[in-house]
């Protein structure tokens, strides 16, 4: 099916996610991560980016900017919140 992406795991756990997270096609374009870690917040775009190299990355640390940026950027496809 278009847009849809397939997930296989390692076959152990020495193998690592390395394998899977490897770049997929999807529509889904604009992303919001909203979390008040920034080393979480910069692990995960990292992951998204990896993933969806054509993705557009916003990053909230707080509910204010989270707020804010979703006023701006109302078209995100996905809000990732841990707040």
């Amino acid at each position: 099916m278009a847009g849809m992406a397939t997930l296989e795991l390692p076959e152990s756990r020495e193998a690592g996610y390395a394998s899977v997270l490897r770049p997929v096609s999807l529509a889904m374009t604009d992303i919001l991560i909203a979390d008040d870690h920034p080393l979480f917040r910069e692990a995960l775009k990292g992951a998204v980016k990896h993933a969806m190299p054509a993705a557009v990355v916003h990053e909230a640390q707080d509910v204010a900017t989270t707020l804010a940026l979703a006023e701006t950027h109302g078209q995100a496809e996905l809000l990732l919140l841990d707040l």
